[in-house]
């Protein structure tokens, strides 16, 4: 009769061992993890869909007659803030969701994987920046709907989102 050891070894080893999933692969799964999320916080979309269209709505119509005496020259100045301001909104969600996984242990439970050590980190910032491009694509959307003419072009525009992305992350 063998030793227990080997009984146990031999019910449990079946086979060999899968490799540990690679850097991009990881920071995949952790970024669609932060997609899920949406799924049981919904105020995280309903915030970066609903907060960008009404803080343009009612900053270019409340305030824009008064300011700049139209609302077609206030939207000039008051779309690239209402980007920026509607991508910070968004950012909050980056750093509750970081401190809700550090404070229920499931930072800890990542850390014990046989993952890359930064995958929690990059996929939670991969999940975000889709947020952000989603929240950046309405407001200007809305803005050019509303007769937001960019003088920078549409080069100009992609290298603000591309700014505000860099610097939300």
């Amino acid at each position: 009769m063998s030793a227990p050891a080997d009984v146990l070894r031999r019910a449990v080893a079946t086979g060999e061992r899968p490799t540990p999933a690679g850097p991009l692969v990881a920071s995949r799964v952790f970024a669609w993890r932060a997609v899920l999320k949406i799924k049981h916080v919904p105020e995280q979309l309903a915030d970066t869909i609903l907060v960008p269209v009404m803080f343009t709505l009612a900053f270019t119509y409340l305030f824009g007659g008064a300011l700049a005496g139209s609302t077609d020259d206030y939207l000039q100045f008051l779309l690239p803030g209402s980007l920026v301001f509607a991508v910070v909104i968004v950012t909050l969600y980056s750093g509750v969701a970081l401190n809700t996984d550090v404070r229920s242990g499931a930072f800890d439970r990542f850390r014990s994987m046989p993952i890359w050590r930064a995958a929690l980190l990059a996929g939670s910032l991969l999940g975000d920046i889709g947020r952000y491009l989603v929240a950046s694509a309405i407001v200007i959307g809305l803005g050019l709907a509303m007769g937001y003419r960019p003088e920078g072009g549409a080069f100009g525009v992609a290298a603000a989102v591309a700014l505000i992305v860099v610097f939300a992350s």
